[in-house]
């Protein structure tokens, strides 16, 4: 298939993606009845960096979630000032969470999560009020449980074979569980090149953090399972990927399909020009998609909304930073008739090393 990856190393970002979805009313991928859709129209609103960097100079993997109190949570991995650029990050850095009110404004200071991992790529679900949170911890993936006040209330390891790759997780909550997804190729090894053949490796765990089926290697189709999200809809589910993530040219940004049983299906080109598409929410018969335009290392979010026949409705340029930032990793939320983008965002003006904002963006929806 001729994929491979680049690695971009730079301020607390340690490897790429996080694969995660998120959906409104504080639920990932809730599932709504399908409705004819007409038009759809987007309209960008506001866009504010939610923490500040003199307490974290890079905030990466930004994930927004409904709070209950009608503001928001946003998580995050946080590298501290105090880091000089040596060494490794993780020794100045964090997993911790924002509170915003109903406008986005910062209410208090950021909170540290404790987990038993040290922190790097990291997928969150929420689900009720609980949030689950997944990262790499030996011999393969830590999957913790926090309640609404971010105590740590259950953790459990997911062991990986030796094809496996545990950075840059898939994790959905979706069809009433926890769909996990790891990059899985014997061909592997400790290269930053994939070598093909590549395949998705599936996880399934409910609430309780117990495995609820064996993992399946989802060899019926190659695909790229990094950077993307899992969707329940329509008796079918629905992955969302990039064929690569080329450091100097552009991805095919792709729906995949599978049966109820994992039985590949088929799959459905969304853009010529996407990666990251870590942000998906269906509602009312659209499927709302965030992803990075652009190169691996430069580039924009975007938002585009797509009708039940995939047919592309509508779509909005969240950034503009063309070749002078990277705005990527976005993450999706809708509450009403607001939909609402947590990212990533750099630019290559701000020094040597540049901050790593984590950004939230406000979209209008009308739909008829």
């Amino acid at each position: 298939m001729g994929r491979y990856m680049n690695f971009r190393m730079s301020v607390g970002l340690t490897c790429a993606m996080v694969m995660s979805l998120s959906a409104g009313c504080g639920e990932d991928a809730r599932e709504q009845p399908g409705a004819a859709v007409t038009t759809v129209s987007l309209t960008l609103g506001k866009t504010v960096a939610v923490v500040d960097a003199s307490q974290y100079r890079s905030a990466t993997f930004p994930r927004i979630f409904e709070n209950n109190t009608g503001g928001f949570h946003v998580f995050f991995h946080g590298v501290r000032p105090e880091w000089d650029g040596q060494g490794p990050p993780t020794d100045y850095a964090d997993y911790a969470a924002v509170s915003l009110d109903a406008e986005l404004n910062a209410v208090g200071e950021p909170q540290v999560l404790t987990v038993s991992s040290k922190p790097g790529d990291f997928a969150m679900a929420k689900v009720g009020g609980d949030y689950f949170h997944l990262t790499g911890y030996a011999p393969g993936w830590l999957l913790a449980k926090f309640d609404q006040d971010f105590n740590n209330i259950g953790e459990t390891t997911i062991e990986h074979e030796s094809a496996d790759r545990a950075n840059d997780m898939v994790m959905n909550y979706t069809n009433g569980h926890l769909y996990m997804m790891s990059l899985y190729g014997e061909n592997l090894g400790a290269s930053p090149e994939l070598v093909d053949p590549i395949y998705g490796h599936l996880f399934v765990y409910d609430t309780s953090l117990q495995q609820v089926q064996s993992s399946k290697v989802l060899k019926d189709v190659e695909l790229l399972a990094w950077g993307g999200s899992i969707l329940h809809q329509d008796g079918q589910f629905h992955l969302f990927t990039a064929d690569g993530t080329h450091q100097t040219k552009t991805n095919v940004l792709s729906a995949y399909q599978f049966d109820d049983d994992w039985n590949y299906v088929g799959a459905t080109t969304l853009a010529d020009d996407g990666q990251w598409p870590q942000g998906v929410v269906y509602d009312q018969g659209i499927y709302y998609v965030a992803y990075h335009e652009g190169s691996h290392g430069t580039g924009d979010v975007v938002v585009a909304a797509f009708g039940n026949n995939w047919e592309k409705l509508a779509s909005v340029h969240v950034t503009n930073n063309g070749e002078n930032g990277n705005a990527f990793r976005p993450w999706l939320l809708k509450v009403g008739s607001r939909l609402y983008v947590s990212f990533d965002d750099v630019r290559f003006d701000e020094g040597e090393k540049p901050p790593i904002y984590a950004k939230v963006a406000v979209i209008d929806v009308a739909a008829e």
